[in-house]
């Protein structure tokens, strides 16, 4: 089914190669993300813990598994619905309050709907999801808040340097995290620019052979002597 997000001209609707490639995507990404929130230990998590109340133990497994589930059902609708994977892509940062903890395979996840909105030319789409990226990476950068981060676990970036607010090694993270956001949408830019061009190129081709090929002109008759 075609992405009611994107235009009835966007080459993506029109791409020939379509099928495992286009739509496969997607999912070969949601598998990625799924892989990194496997990896991801939860330990040290207030409430997953054995020293919690059994009752509060289950619910915050269950809020942890509907988190975990739409950052991979966000990657896994991004080329389908966009429009509700942008929407389901924020469940597990609002969610991340009862738990007291974020992963950072959640942020991947935005990563990756972001490269399939660029992708398909969802201008609007893009943006809320730019921004959503650069503000998830601006406060993980200078809060001190920790992500939990696949085999590692808990991870954050204290300042090193107390009385400032930005010292180096925050400095050095926030333009490595803010530069994969801008990698991201520079791929996905160029691959959809590229695809365009095939697409130009194969229609141009079949525009040339399907036009009809004039009839020869016919030589005069050379009248005979006599």
């Amino acid at each position: 089914m075609a992405n009611p997000d994107q235009k009835p001209t966007d080459p993506a609707d029109a791409d020939p190669r379509g099928g495992a490639v286009r739509w496969g995507a997607p999912l070969v990404l949601a598998a990625a993300v799924g892989m990194l929130l496997v990896a991801t230990p939860w330990w040290g998590v207030d409430g997953l813990d054995e020293t919690s109340s059994p009752w509060f133990v289950d619910l915050e497994r269950l809020v942890l598994g509907l988190a975990n589930f739409a950052a991979v059902a966000a990657v896994a609708l991004s080329r389908y619905r966009l429009g509700v994977a942008c929407v389901v892509a924020t469940v597990p940062w609002v969610l991340s309050p009862l738990l007291g903890a974020v992963a950072w395979a959640w942020w991947a996840a935005v990563l990756a709907v972001l490269g399939i909105a660029v992708l398909d030319g969802a201008r609007r789409l893009s943006l809320a999801m730019a921004a959503l990226a650069v503000t998830l990476a601006v406060v993980y950068c200078t809060s001190g808040m920790y992500w939990q981060v696949p085999i590692v676990g808990a991870v954050n970036l204290y300042s090193r340097e107390p009385d400032r607010w930005l010292d180096e090694t925050r400095l050095i993270y926030l333009a490595f995290y803010l530069g994969a956001v801008g990698a991201v949408v520079l791929l996905a830019a160029v691959l959809r620019r590229r695809r365009a061009a095939r697409l130009r190129s194969i229609a141009a081709t079949r525009g040339a052979a399907a036009a009809p090929i004039p009839p020869a002109a016919e030589s005069p008759e050379v009248a005979g002597p006599g």
